[in-house]
């Protein structure tokens, strides 16, 4: 595995509220070859202690952005990313959206009429945060449509 497209596209996920290491151990399961790998795989992979690699597994489990793989006849654990795994960081943002459209809405009260520049600020702010929460589901929407397309 490339660390440095490991590291690029951790860095990328980032960007959905997901902290330093959760989004390392994200991209590399979401670049290995394999199907589904291990914590101690993963650690090996990123060149970290295994404790960490364990955390971040439990948070993105808790996402839904992994899941566990049963392997029978032995007792360890191995990790993958759901097929969903896109639409899954999307329903993160979208939920950011939301919260960021709402806090433009009270930052609107706040200004008045009297924050002419701010409340231009705001009212545009408020304006993408809706189009896009209102939109979002439809484009998400159409993606499953695809994915469903192409495992028929």
């Amino acid at each position: 595995m490339d660390l440095q497209a490991t590291e690029d596209l951790a860095l990328a996920l980032t960007r959905f509220d997901l902290r330093r290491m959760p989004a390392r151990v994200l991209a590399g399961l979401l670049l290995t070859d394999e199907e589904a790998i291990t914590a101690v795989q993963i650690a090996g992979n990123l060149q970290v202690g295994s404790g960490s690699v364990w955390a971040a597994v439990d948070v993105l489990a808790q996402r839904g952005l992994i899941e566990e793989v049963p392997t029978p006849g032995t007792r360890s654990r191995r990790y993958r990313c759901p097929d969903q795994v896109g639409l899954r960081l999307m329903a993160t943002f979208s939920t950011a959206l939301r919260v960021m459209g709402d806090a433009a809405r009270r930052g609107i009260e706040h200004v008045g009429a009297d924050g002419v520049a701010g409340r231009r600020r705001m009212e545009a702010l408020r304006t993408f945060c809706e189009h896009l929460t209102r939109d979002l589901p439809e484009v998400l929407d159409r993606l499953d449509e695809v994915d469903r397309s192409r495992a028929g």
